[in-house]
């Protein structure tokens, strides 16, 4: 253990897993979170293009894959690092740090990107590359609203207005000296949770997507671009704002595959009927339905240009 200095606080520490409360139900909130996002997406994908006989059974498939995902995780913590992983604290006028320092722990996030990119599963590989952004972590003190003492176990839990971003796991001997330093540069704050403005975002976004599924005869339906879309846009509300020129761009995409679908002729299955475009056998529903599908691309670009003036700001670029 580290000697801290007068103006810093630094200390190692090999942590449990399987047996930590913490991590514990760290990782079983990841998996179900994982789990439902997966089952609404998926969901919402299958309903949206009007097939509701699978719901029931992906709910079941989303199930047994989270439960096996977060056994096979605790396998990982127990046979591959030994129920122990070792972090490095750091605490500054500027900040808290966090670093993991187990060296299987590198080795399997950089493993996860390269056999994901060979194998061209970017689930894998983006799993890898996030396992790469949480190696080693700095959250100012600006960023912290709300702390958690657990003073029986030496640990300093903090958060921001919806999220923990670090949990400090002391030494017992350390433990009243961090407590001082966190108190000291920690104002606590009462700030608007942006979850409920995220989730509005989030359910406006996919009922303006819904129409991009329902596209059929007589024009081309495109179920990948529509599904690209909303993936992109999701992306844009929660992650990324400037995916939102993803958006705008596949919109644009798809509305020009529209019109040449609409202008294209097609040959009448009557010889004595002369050939027509998709736009001459439209009807007063049909007018209405491309009228909500336009609606829907307005509220899509207006949402994506916000996000890229950086008027709504994403969960990820907020924190």
């Amino acid at each position: 253990m580290n000697t801290p200095p007068s103006k810093t606080l630094r200390w190692d520490l090999s942590i449990p897993l399987i047996t930590n409360p913490f991590m514990l139900r760290t990782v079983l909130n990841i998996c179900l979170l994982s789990g439902l996002l997966m089952a609404a997406l998926l969901s919402f994908i299958f309903l949206a293009a009007g097939d509701r006989g699978v719901f029931l059974p992906l709910l079941k498939m989303t199930g047994l894959v989270t439960a096996f995902i977060f056994i096979l995780v605790l396998l990982v913590m127990v046979l591959v690092f030994g129920n122990r992983m070792p972090f490095s604290f750091h605490l500054d006028p500027h900040g808290v740090g966090v670093e993991i320092k187990s060296r299987a722990a590198r080795r399997a996030n950089r493993l996860a990107v390269l056999l994901g990119v060979i194998s061209g599963k970017p689930g894998l590989a983006g799993s890898g590359l996030i396992g790469i952004s949480q190696e080693a972590v700095f959250t100012k003190w600006g960023q912290i609203s709300r702390i958690e003492w657990v003073d029986r176990k030496s640990i300093v839990v903090l958060k921001n207005s919806w999220r923990t971003v670090a949990i400090l796991y002391c030494p017992e001997d350390l433990y009243p000296e961090i407590k001082t330093f966190v108190q000291d540069h920690v104002r606590v704050k009462q700030r608007i949770n942006p979850l409920a403005r995220l989730f509005v975002r989030t359910i406006l976004t996919l009922l303006a997507c819904i129409p991009l599924f329902r596209i059929d005869y007589p024009f081309d339906p495109d179920l990948f671009l529509a599904i690209f879309i909303v993936c992109f846009a999701q992306a844009t509300i929660w992650l990324i704002p400037l995916f939102g020129y993803v958006v705008i761009a596949a919109l644009a995409f798809r509305l020009i595959t529209l019109l040449i679908s609409g202008f294209r002729m097609h040959k009448s299955i009557f010889p004595s009927r002369p050939n027509y475009r998709a736009f001459d056998v439209l009807n007063g529903d049909d007018y209405f339905f491309l009228g909500i599908l336009l609606l829907g691309v307005c509220y899509l670009v207006w949402m994506s240009l916000r996000s890229i003036r950086g008027k709504d700001q994403s969960a990820l670029f907020s924190d």
